[in-house]
Formats: C-alpha cells, sequence, structure tokens
C-alpha cells in the first residue's frame, strides 16, 4: 500500500496539502505516514536462535515483504524528494506532541541516510537543518538521538559551514556532542558524532569556542582512550581540528608549576599519532 501511495502523485499532493491547515491530529497522522513509507518505524530484533527454534516447532516465521527492501526504499525515499514531501515534515516539526516530533525525526534520518546520503542536500534546501535542530530539543530520547544522528550524517556529508550557515553551525554543535558521550555503547553513532564534529570544528572559532563550552572537550578525548581504532582515529582528527583554537590549546600546554614537563594530554597525542604511522 505505502508503495502504491508513493507513486501515486494525486494522492500524494492531496496528503501533503493537509499540512496548509495543521492540527495535532494531521500532523500526528502524516509524521505516522512518512515514517512507515520510509521504513523507519522500530524494527523488533530477531534473534537466529529463536528463527532455528521456530522453524523447528514449524511456527510461521514473518518475512520482509519484497516492496521493503533496500532498492523499493531507495526508489519512494527519491520519488518523496521529488514530491518536495520534507516541506511537509518542516511544517510538522512545529507539533508539540513529543510522539510526532519522535516520528519526524525518524523519518528525516530514513531520508538523509539513503544511498549514502545522497538526498542531503536536497533536505538542506527544503529547510531540514532548522528543522531537524528543532526537533533535537524538545523530543523523546529516541526522537533526540535519530535527530542528532540525521544532524550528524548530514554535517557528514556536506560543507557544514553551507549546510549549517550562520547561527545553525553553532546549534549543530550540541546533537553532535550528545552523540559522543562516554555512556553512548553504539559505536556507530559515537564514530558518526566525532566524524560530524571534525567537519564542525574546521568552521569557524566561534564554532570550536562553541563545542568547548558545551563541555565537548572532555568527551573527545574519553574517545581517544576507546578500543576501536576507527573511534581513536576519528576523536584524534576531531582534537587536531580543535587545536586550532587557542582556548583549546591551553589545554596542552605544561602547567605553571611542572617545569615545562608535557601534560598527559598531548603525551598521548604523540602516542596516538606514531600508532596511526604505524599502520
Amino acid at each position: 500500500v505505502k508503495h502504491e501511495l508513493v507513486f501515486d502523485d494525486e494522492q500524494m499532493n492531496t496528503l501533503c496539502n493537509f499540512s496548509s491547515d495543521l492540527t495535532p491530529n494531521t500532523a500526528y497522522a502524516l509524521a505516522c505516514v512518512f515514517m512507515n513509507v520510509t521504513n523507519s518505524y522500530e524494527k523488533p530484533d530477531i534473534e537466529p536462535e529463536m528463527v532455528r527454534i521456530a522453524e523447528y516447532a514449524k511456527q510461521n516465521i514473518p518475512k520482509e515483504h519484497e516492496l521493503d527492501s533496500e532498492e523499493n526504499l531507495k526508489a519512494r525515499i527519491a520519488k518523496l524528494i521529488a514530491l518536495k514531501a520534507p516541506t511537509v515534515l518542516a511544517t510538522c516539526s512545529t507539533a508539540v506532541s513529543e510522539r510526532t516530533r519522535e516520528f519526524l525525526a525518524r523519518s528525516y534520518f530514513s531520508i538523509v541516510s539513503c544511498d549514502g546520503g545522497v538526498h542531503c542536500g536536497a533536505v538542506v534546501q527544503l529547510g531540514g537543518t532548522r528543522s531537524l535542530l528543532n526537533l533535537f530539543q524538545e523530543n523523546t530520547a529516541e526522537g533526540k538521538q535519530y535527530a542528532a544522528h540525521a544532524i550528524a550524517k548530514i554535517a557528514i556529508k556536506m560543507n557544514p559551514a553551507l549546510a549549517f550557515s550562520g547561527q545553525k553551525s553553532l546549534d549543530a554543535c550540541r546533537p553532535c556532542l550528545s552523540l559522543i558521550t562516554s555512556t553512548m555503547s553504539n559505536t556507530f553513532l559515537v564514530y558518526d558524532g566525532l566524524m560530524a564534529l571534525t567537519n564542525l570544528a574546521s568552521v569557524s572559532d566561534s564554532v570550536r569556542e562553541r563545542i568547548i563550552r558545551e563541555g565537548g572537550c572532555h568527551d573527545i578525548e574519553y574517545q581517544q582512550l576507546e578500543d576501536s581504532d576507527a573511534l581513536r582515529r576519528a576523536a584524534t582528527e576531531v582534537v587536531c581540528n580543535m587545536a586550532l583554537s587557542e582556548k583549546f590549546r591551553e589545554r596542552y600546554r605544561p602547567a605553571k608549576d611542572s617545569n615545562d614537563t608535557p601534560p598527559d594530554r598531548l603525551k598521548a597525542v604523540f602516542v596516538f599519532c606514531r600508532e596511526n604511522n604505524q599502520h
């Protein structure tokens, strides 16, 4: 049904027109539709062992519909972009309901992460960055994570100075920093957060100072101590760009009473540089 809906221009235009006179109910309904057509709804984790048990017991095992395949999803999202459907998401992002806002964040993430981020530019042009920053402010815990991850994906794929022009480049720091906290167990989220911060830190000194004021230095340096080589390298890249800030460099200077002994932070950077050279 959702595949037929997306490729029916008349029905999609009618559906999108509901956003012109938005009410809480229509915003929720539109968010549900877009979450479903972008396959961004929550999917149950089915363990392989449970599948084998069900097969042994000759129980019916639900299978993914052929129209929910990766190729069909790409086709649906490409069609949504052609219809400029993200403008509807932007309009609905003014909704108060956190559940509605979570569904919108899920939809945005599915769109910007589809096909290697090929639609990030279109999402930015259609007001996606401002909407995502707004969705991050007030949302469910999962909704905030999806909004932050979508912002990070855009910052990785595009020049953040263009994607997050003006004040938006400062506002994008907090969502990306939320992905790299020491309590975050999802390595992919942390890696994308670090890569986004690497690009954001290259924009201007005001962005670098915002990262410092948001308390990002500790989290960035913490990720340099992770077991994953990819995370250590990504965190060190952020440190290299942050080093353009005088205030950040102060953290790596010897203390006044240390007889110019290099601080442990600086020693660690040299160790990481040597490690990367060996690889």
